[in-house]
């Protein structure tokens, strides 16, 4: 019976309703969407209404605190003691000023009222036993004062626990004392990685980039190794190194166009492979190319453990996670690390592909836009080859005015990532960090709208 008022309360709120069995008899498809909102009728609004202003009161306006036991002890001439215990925690705080009582004496019931006004702090007595000897009198404000402070002894002892001592030399990142600008312009590395020929042919005359992801599906087909390995050839030639950008999702199973091939490239004098999910590496590893391998933002490297492990498989090198702001940054070993200056975030990679649902499947790589209700636009790019929709942030992310900040962080290599841009686009974003960040010229003013993403607030 729970079960079924739990679910019906879930249908009530709109949350949890149209339940399905999700990709476990099938890929995807359109059942599996809800293309209409129900909430937004006014009946539904006005049914709604209720639960939400009963879930405010039961949940969210419930103070969230422990249940802790306390013992006070109070005798003529001796100080008071409140021991405190949380768990197999437990402090002890003593405080002077229990005094004989001149007239009336004070309750213990008093004394109970006192020293349960816990307030906001992180706990509540669960148990509180009170033992007194004769008449005594104590004033409020030293019952206030032990129970402060034996919550913030208690508290302190309970966090203590689970704190952890940085490690000696985590921090490695180059201050700006140790390196002079003119070094960091010289020993600048730029890497672009595009989505299609007109942003690359847009890059290839840009001395001041240092080398190019082509994705796997610019030149996908029967003549995907030919068509790249002229490519390569060619960019070689003008003094660009070349790397590979594998998929976001791969499928147990499916055939990759790519596949066969990439021992082959590797020979060929490919530098890189941009490495997007777990079951590529795994193919990198099959091949023996992981020490080609760059992993992404989106393969986990951000604390130091992950990044040990990763090492340890061999990978060439990993981008520093979008989600860490620049004095996180720079409290990570980034000697080995690509940071993106610029590029559109992938808000969403998902299987269920909105140009297949709301309309039909044409295989043609169709761009969509998703509207919010601020009326911002979401770029979406149908993946046709893996069959997946990359969901885009309405701005890019760039770090055009942060040069100084971001030298400090010791990164290998910056990356500037192309998605939806234009030739002209791509032309002057990739001008203007070169210009800024290898010519040491002072960057202009903005040229468009953008966000800085979690480089200076960190994540909310």
């Amino acid at each position: 019976q729970a079960l079924q008022d739990d679910k019906k309360l879930l249908y009530d709120l709109f949350n949890r309703d149209g339940f399905n069995q999700s990709y476990y008899q099938m890929r995807s498809g359109k059942s599996m969407m809800a293309l209409k909102n129900a909430r937004l009728s006014a009946d539904r609004q006005e049914q709604v209404q209720p639960l939400y202003e009963k879930i405010r009161k039961q949940w969210m306006q419930q103070k969230l605190q422990a249940g802790m036991d306390g013992c006070l002890r109070l005798k003529t001439g001796s100080p008071a003691c409140l021991e405190l215990k949380y768990g197999h925690f437990s402090v002890n705080v003593e405080a002077e000023g229990v005094q004989p009582a001149k007239n009336q004496p004070v309750s213990e019931e008093r004394i109970r009222q006192q020293l349960q006004k816990t307030g906001s702090s992180p706990f509540y007595f669960r148990k509180l036993e009170i033992h007194m000897e004769g008449d005594l009198f104590i004033p409020m404000q030293l019952l206030s004062e032990l129970r402060r402070k034996g919550i913030a002894m208690l508290e302190n002892s309970v966090l203590s626990e689970y704190r952890r001592e940085a490690a000696e030399n985590q921090s490695v990142c180059i201050r700006e004392n140790d390196l002079k600008s003119e070094d960091f312009e010289e020993k600048s590395v730029f890497w672009c990685s595009v989505e299609n020929e007109s942003q690359l042919k847009s890059l290839e005359s840009i001395p001041e980039i240092t080398g190019i992801y082509l994705p796997v599906s610019l030149y996908a087909g029967e003549d995907f190794c030919e068509k790249t390995s002229a490519m390569l050839k060619r960019l070689q030639s003008k003094g660009k190194r070349v790397g590979l950008s594998l998929p976001y999702i791969t499928r147990y199973g499916e055939n990759n166009v790519y596949a066969p091939h990439l021992q082959a490239l590797a020979a060929a004098g490919l530098d890189r492979i941009l490495v997007r999910c777990l079951e590529d590496f795994a193919l990198l590893q099959k091949l023996d190319l992981v020490h080609l391998a760059v992993l992404d933002a989106g393969m986990y490297t951000m604390n130091r453990y992950a990044l040990d492990f990763w090492k340890q498989q061999g990978v060439r090198c990993d981008t520093v996670p979008l989600e860490l702001n620049q004095k996180e940054i720079c409290r990570r070993d980034n000697r080995d690390s690509e940071l993106i200056l610029y590029g559109r975030t992938p808000m969403m990679i998902s299987a269920q592909c909105l140009k297949k649902n709301l309309d039909h499947c044409t295989r043609s790589h169709s761009r969509l836009v998703l509207r919010d209700r601020m009326g911002k636009e979401f770029p979406v790019a149908c993946c046709c080859d893996s069959c997946y929709n990359v969901i885009y942030n309405s701005l890019p992310i760039s770090l055009l005015s942060e040069k100084e900040s971001v030298k400090k962080t010791g990164a290998a290599s910056f990356r500037l990532s192309f998605t939806t841009e234009t030739a002209e686009e791509t032309r002057s974003v990739a001008r203007a960090f070169t210009d800024a960040y290898v010519c040491g010229r002072e960057p202009g003013k903005e040229w468009m709208e953008y966000t800085k993403g979690h480089y200076k607030r960190g994540v909310e």
